[in-house]
Order: structure tokens, then sequence, then C-alpha cells
């Protein structure tokens, strides 16, 4: 039995009909409420709220066995996936490792003594985790160009608070090499589940205005068994030592002798290079602007409804400060990309946040340009944009479907977009919004999560239909 037909059959025992009295009210087949109630099958929507409305749920009660019906039509692992991204993009509404409580950047961290062999051995979590500090704080502020490469499993939240504290409060040029071992059966839920939970922790460091930050995969079942028959397996290496660490973190060994430095840090070099990068930078110039030539836009998940057909070279003109550097490039690149979007790509379907449509009707900021490049719209020309949107929301094509933020958390400085099946691209603006970091997702379990996901949210119960969307548009008219 599923959770669903269980909570059915206790509705059904709580409101002490019987499944014939029950059916009769209903107007529905008594053999097929039997085997909604065994679990043998769930029925169409139309016939289970029959039920509901006979059973007298609340619409709290109806929204939940909707809910569960889903999970029931659709099996336990999918449904597990699912809630599993759709977490992943609800995380990055807030940091959970940034903790300004640390204060590195006002503090002072003296140099890492070198060992007198060539080798430390430290023992004890407390230890390691004191040495990890000090090593780290060497790094980010006593090297004129700090770089490391790191091999930790995420599971060690607060080494990693402690490494994105840095990486976030340094001020100079930062480069991390972070190695993540995934699993390649993503079929399995389990460990699709788990790459899901790796790839929301390298999201965070991925998604913000540093750029120095690259995860690497391997497989854990496939080709290159790195952690096979090692008994040191975690590492943490920069131009001084390699650190390496036992599988439960209660024994590191410091190496900074020359020759075995250079041994593990030549085998540590050499594994990189068999390995691929977990999210890759878009670094031109359109992509940083939010205007790269991506060969298909399928579908996004945006701040506010895709504006691009709207963008004429006019608006364009109109809309970018006259002061900013580069204004006539800029000008040139925006209108070849906008041009290229209605006569090329075409609108792609656009899944946006309520909140982000809000947000631009009372800022007159565009969600998705930097503020630096484009100035503030006036009230009128904010509403000259929304009627255009609602004229194009009404039309056959349907171009939008509105996130309701109750039920789905979509950060409103976030987009997401469905590239092809092979691709996924996640865009941010800092939190100044002068500044769009773009990253793309290849790794093939990753994007067929993402990419069943966007399939689902558009048909679910986390977006408003289109007649409530469009009375809620015209709602912001007045």
């Amino acid at each position: 039995m599923s959770l669903f037909s269980e909570k059915l059959k206790l509705y059904i025992e709580v409101s002490h009909q019987t499944i014939y009295q029950l059916s009769k009210k209903a107007e529905v087949n008594r053999t097929v409420i039997h085997k909604t109630i065994s679990g043998e099958r769930v029925p169409g929507d139309d016939f289970l709220e029959k039920l509901y409305g006979v059973l007298m749920l609340s619409p709290e009660e109806k929204r939940e066995m909707r809910r569960l019906a889903e999970r029931a039509r659709v099996g336990e692992k999918v449904y597990r996936r699912r809630e599993k991204v759709k977490a992943v993009i609800e995380a990055l509404n807030d940091n959970p490792l940034f903790n300004p409580a640390y204060g590195f950047e006002n503090r002072a961290f003296a140099a890492v003594s070198k060992t007198k062999t060539g080798l430390q051995i430290i023992q004890g979590r407390k230890s390691i985790e004191a040495q990890v500090m000090a090593l780290l704080g060497d790094v980010f502020y006593n090297a004129q160009k700090p770089e490391l490469s790191i091999f930790i499993p995420f599971q060690e939240k607060y080494l990693y608070e402690l490494l994105y504290n840095f990486y976030m409060t340094c001020d100079k040029e930062t480069r991390i090499l972070n190695l993540i071992a995934i699993e390649k059966d993503y079929k399995d839920d389990r460990a699709c589940l788990r790459n899901l939970e790796i790839l929301s922790s390298a999201l965070l460091f991925s998604l913000t205005e540093k750029k120095g930050y690259r995860p690497y995969y391997y497989y854990m079942n496939g080709d290159n068994h790195y952690e096979e028959g090692v008994s040191m397996p975690y590492f943490i290496k920069t131009e001084k030592q390699v650190m390496t660490f036992s599988p439960d973190f209660e024994t590191a060994f410091v190496y900074d002798g020359e020759d075995s430095y250079g041994y593990f840090s030549d085998k540590i070099d050499q594994f990189y290079q068999k390995a691929e990068m977990l999210t890759v930078y878009g670094e031109s110039v359109p992509e940083m602007f939010g205007w790269s030539f991506i060969s298909a836009y399928q579908e996004i998940i945006e701040p506010a409804p895709c504006m691009g057909e709207l963008f004429t070279d006019e608006r364009i003109d109109r809309f970018l400060r006259k002061d900013i550097p580069m204004r006539d490039a800029l000008y040139a690149i925006g209108c070849d990309f906008y041009r290229h979007v209605r006569e090329d790509l075409g609108m792609p379907l656009s899944m946006f946040s309520f909140d982000g449509l809000i947000e631009f009707m009372n800022s007159g900021i565009l969600p998705t340009l930097p503020k630096y490049v484009t100035r503030q719209l006036s009230v009128e020309e904010r509403r000259e944009m929304l009627e255009e949107i609602i004229k194009n929301a009404k039309s056959a094509a349907k171009p939008y479907i509105a996130i309701n933020r109750k039920a789905f958390k979509v950060p409103v400085d976030l987009e997401i977009i469905k590239v092809s099946d092979q691709e996924i691209a996640i865009r941010r603006f800092n939190e100044r919004g002068d500044e769009l970091t773009t990253i793309f997702i290849h790794e093939p379990g990753l994007v067929d999560a993402f990419t069943d996901f966007m399939d689902y949210l558009k048909t679910s119960d986390m977006v408003y239909d289109q007649k409530t969307m469009v009375d809620m548009m015209e709602g912001l008219l007045g």
C-alpha cells in the first residue's frame, strides 16, 4: 500500500460510510474504490475529486491528497528525486556555510611551520581541525595568490564551512580545485539523491561573484578507483604541504619534505587530469551579462516572465544607462542577442516566480540584467511591459507559467535553464545586482534529474493555472 491509499482508507473509515454508500454518493465505481484503498491503482483526478467532495475534505486536506496521489502514480523513487531537486534549488535562498562570526578578515594568521623530518602525524579530530584552520589561514592570508587542492567529503561540514568563509573573505585572486566523488549509477535511488546533495554543496561555492572555485568529479564506482586500497584517501594540498586524512578524520599526515611532498603532489595532479568538471563557468561577455548565444532555451525557471521578445533595439537603447563603459559594444551585443531570441530561438517556456514580477513592478529594476548596466524603468514603462506580458500570457502559445512561491520557494535572483537534455545552465546575480555568474552542468545523472523536475514542474501543484496567473498579473496594473 502507498501513503495515498493508507490516507484515503483512513478518511473513509473516519467518515463512517461504507464503500457502497460512498460510491453511490460520489457516483463512482465501487470496485475502483476497493482497488484504490488496497493500493492496486490510482484513479484519475476527476474520480478522486468526487471522493474528496463526499468525504468533505478541507482545501488543505485535498492538496495533501493530490500530492500523495501524484507520489503514488510516479513511484517513490521519482518522487524523492524531484523533491531533492526542489530542495537543492530552495537551498540557494540562503547559504548555510557563511558565518560572519569567524571574522577571518580581521584576524592574523601565522605562516605554517615546516616539520623537522618532512612528516608530521596528527591524532584526534579536534587537533586535525585546528591544523586545517592554520593551514587555510596561511594559504588565504599569507600567500600572494592563494591556491589549494582539496578532496574531503561534503559530510565534513565544519571543514567546508571553514573553507567557504576563508574563500569569501579573502580579497585576493583565489583558486580552489575541489575533487568530488559521485556515483555513476544515477538510476539507483540512493546514488541519485547522494549526487544531488553533493551538487547542492558545490553550488554554494560556484554561484558566488568569486570565480576561483573549480569542482572536479570522478565516479567512485567507475574505472578510476582512487580510494581503493588507500588508507589515507582524503587530502588538502597547498604550495607548501600535503595533508592527508583517514576516512574517520581521526588521523592526519602532513608531508612537506622535498621528496614526500613532490611524490604526493604529482599523484594529486595526475588524478585531477583524469577527472571531469562538475560545473563550468561561462566567461565570455555575453554569458556574464546573460546574453549567451545558447543554441536553444527549452525551459527556464526565472525571477520574472521572460522578456526576450520585448527587448527591441529601441528599448535596449532606452534602458541602457548612458554613462556605462563600453556602452556601444554592450548595445550591439544586446541587440544581436535579443534579435537572435526573437528570430531564431523563439520564446522558451518561462516558469517564473510571481514574487519576482511584483518586485519588478515595485522597483522598476529589470530582474535579469545587471543593475549598473540598465537604469530604473519608469512606472509607465513597467506598465507597458506588463501589458505586453499579459497579452502574450493570454495567447494560444501560453509561454508563461507562474510559480506559487508558497509551494516552491524559488530564489528571486536565480535562473535555471534547460538548454537541452544534455545541459543545464544556472545564472545568478551577486547581492549588489551588478555581476552575473553563469555555470553549466553536463554530468548526465544531474542533468537528467533537473530535466525531469522542470518537465514535471509545469503541470504540478506548485504553479498557478493560466486564468489565476492572468488575473494576478492584471491585478498588478490596478
